[in-house]
């Protein structure tokens, strides 16, 4: 394994350091996305939870 200049260490560090920055703004813009939509997603969350849980009743009740 071949030693590397101080120079060579820099330039690796400020290249992570920059792709490190373009994936947390990518990931923060995902966040706001999905945060913009949290109320709708809660909604049909609710909708299909109380859909399931009539379908489960009503299955019951005729297998009885």
């Amino acid at each position: 394994m071949a030693a590397r200049s101080p120079e060579e260490v820099k330039r690796e560090l400020a290249s992570e350091r920059e792709r490190l920055s373009t994936a947390v703004r990518a990931l923060r813009a995902r966040v706001e996305a999905v945060r913009r939509k949290l109320p709708v997603i809660a909604i049909g969350a609710a909708g299909a939870g109380l859909v399931l849980r009539t379908a489960g009743k009503r299955f019951r009740r005729r297998n009885r």
